[in-house]
């Protein structure tokens, strides 16, 4: 709804404390990126900030500790869970953040010419 858009644009600068503002981040990827295999910058950067997610199934993506839905019905029970379960959410998050802290953008990026190259 309309009225749960808080800003259209968020400069890159800020996103680290409007990310680190929610107790759970719901993340998503394009239909082909999903498909094809490819996660998302935002998946990274979570994890990378030691943020917990949920994000809707790519390939590999459950390896960098983040949690997936397959429909509305199973996102809604994930929220509901997770939100309750402070514990869980931050074991995940941890995990998450050892995952990713380490990747960079220049790295992500060579992995994609890699692939492309391949």
């Amino acid at each position: 709804p309309a009225a749960m858009i808080l800003e259209e644009y968020v400069p890159q600068a800020v996103l680290p404390r409007f990310y680190g503002m929610a107790r759970i981040n719901l993340n998503d990827h394009h239909p082909a990126m999903a498909r094809d295999g490819f996660i998302n910058n935002r998946t990274y950067d979570l994890g990378a900030l030691g943020l917990f997610q949920i994000s809707n199934a790519v390939p590999g993506i459950e390896e960098l500790g983040v949690i997936t839905y397959a429909n509305a019905t199973d996102l809604r029970h994930k929220i509901d869970y997770y939100l309750s379960n402070e514990t869980a959410r931050q074991e995940i998050a941890e995990y998450s953040h050892d995952r990713c802290r380490l990747e960079t953008f220049d790295k992500r990026a060579q992995a994609v010419l890699t692939f492309l190259n391949s």
